[in-house]
């Protein structure tokens, strides 16, 4: 938590610096009360716990050859070479702590503020490596078309267009040997929706498979983010031994699904093999304890 009782006493030593070393080099009277002000200025601020205006405390101001302490205000002072070095010393010195001053107050601030620039390239980073690869015309579409994204953070909502890609197609019914074909799934409309930290994403879109040596299949998917996407589609014509009703699984998933037998098989085994040596550690127990 921020101790704005310190600040207020930092600004006053600031202060009576600044008086001391102005009266030991003459300082003219109008070059001080400026600095003056503007010290009361940041006292103030900072005592109603409100973040400094911002002020250009010193800038070097090339048509006059010249350095100028609080520019842009009306107490800006110029100070040339020709400036006693004491005056010149006092006013910079002045302007300088006052900087260091006010950057120290607002560092909550600007830490929060750096937090949420970091969150949202975060987001970016989420969106381009975790979120539904988008093809030329989609990226031009989404584009055009914010659908309330908010300005300079990644799509909330995407539209997929003409959106192609590889997927399996498995007929139905379906039966204990998953085998699929091989098919090119174009989607011609659909929407994705992001959660907040555009990490994950689900959605439909309409789609048409076609599969060598078939009609096209004409139905719709679902989508669930890194999962992949399923959906169902019917295909008018066929030829002998092919169904009219597939379902249509993205690759990533479809191998995913296959695996599963072999998987549960794997874990039948091991649960099988410790059931079996839990029962042989207890039968030599049992004989341990009767054994005369």
């Amino acid at each position: 938590m921020r101790n704005e009782g310190l600040f207020v006493a930092i600004a006053d030593l600031i202060r009576a610096d600044f008086v001391n070393r102005a009266a030991a080099s003459a300082m003219p009277d109008a070059d001080r009360d400026h600095a003056l002000k503007q010290i009361d200025e940041v006292r103030s601020e900072i005592q109603r716990a409100v973040l400094p205006t911002a002020r250009q405390y010193v800038g070097r101001n090339e048509p006059l050859e010249a350095y100028v302490v609080f520019a842009a205000t009306p107490d800006s002072v110029v100070i040339r070479e020709a400036r006693p070095q004491a005056q010149r010393r006092a006013l910079c010195w002045a302007a300088l702590e006052l900087a260091d001053l006010t950057t120290a107050f607002a560092l909550p601030q600007r830490m929060q503020f750096l937090g949420f620039l970091n969150a949202r390239v975060q987001r970016w980073e989420n969106f381009q490596s975790r979120g539904y690869v988008m093809f030329p015309v989609e990226a031009l579409v989404n584009s055009w078309v914010s659908l309330g994204r908010p300005a300079l953070e990644p799509p909330t909502k995407q539209l997929v267009v003409l959106h192609p890609s590889v997927s399996m197609q498995v007929d139905l019914p379906l039966t204990k040997t998953i085998k699929g074909r091989d098919a090119l799934l174009l989607e011609p409309l659909g929407i994705l929706f992001y959660n907040g930290d555009r990490d994950a994403y689900w959605g439909v879109t309409s789609a048409v498979g076609f599969a060598e040596g078939t009609g096209p299949a004409f139905g719709g998917v679902l989508h669930v983010s890194r999962f992949g996407h399923a959906g169902y589609a019917y295909r008018a014509t066929s030829n002998a031994g092919d169904a009219h009703h597939v379902i249509t699984i993205s690759a990533d998933l479809f191998r995913s699904l296959s695996r599963l037998p072999e998987t549960w098989q794997k874990e039948r085994d091991a649960a099988r093999a410790k059931a079996e040596a839990c029962l042989r550690s207890s039968l030599q127990c049992i004989v341990t304890a009767v054994r005369p």
